[in-house]
């Protein structure tokens, strides 16, 4: 137990963030007096933090760019860097469509079961055959009616 510094409420450890700096490895104030002050200091301060943002962005894209790809595909996908990695050499670095080699410096998509909870991956795919399936909607009845279309029309 721990009593917040800022609203001076007893409560359990588990309401504050930790922070090796102290003696007892935890924030003086709780997370809920914490995300108020932030939001306050946040709203104060926007033009300089967004100043200051668009400095670290123009500084180093490509670094911004890879860190956004991480966090995307651990909260979308639940994939780690090394996991999706192990996916593109499994797949011969190819589209698991169309077989066209990814090339480098071009988004690769990860397929994946959109209804499913956990996230489900299927693959990884080229932008043009994801779009693909999109557009079809997953639906294996329309694509097979989309292959009856184009052998009777060709």
């Amino acid at each position: 137990m721990k009593v917040c510094a800022k609203c001076r409420v007893l409560k359990p450890v588990d309401f504050f963030s930790l922070d090796r700096s102290t003696s007892d490895g935890f924030r003086s104030y709780c997370r809920d007096c914490a995300q108020v002050y932030w939001g306050i200091h946040r709203a104060k301060n926007k033009e300089k933090l967004n100043q200051k943002a668009r400095e670290y962005r123009a500084k180093d894209p490509s670094k911004v760019r890879r860190s956004v790809r991480r966090s995307a595909l651990k909260t979308k996908y639940r994939l780690t860097e090394i996991e999706f990695n192990q996916l593109v050499l499994k797949q011969g670095n190819r589209c698991a469509i169309c077989s066209r080699e990814f090339l480098p410096g071009v988004q690769i998509d990860v397929d994946h079961v959109h209804e499913s909870n956990p996230i489900k991956v299927r693959g990884l795919l080229c932008s043009n055959c994801n779009n693909g399936i999109g557009r079809f909607k997953d639906s294996p009845e329309f694509l097979q009616n989309a292959i009856d279309y184009l052998i009777s029309n060709s």
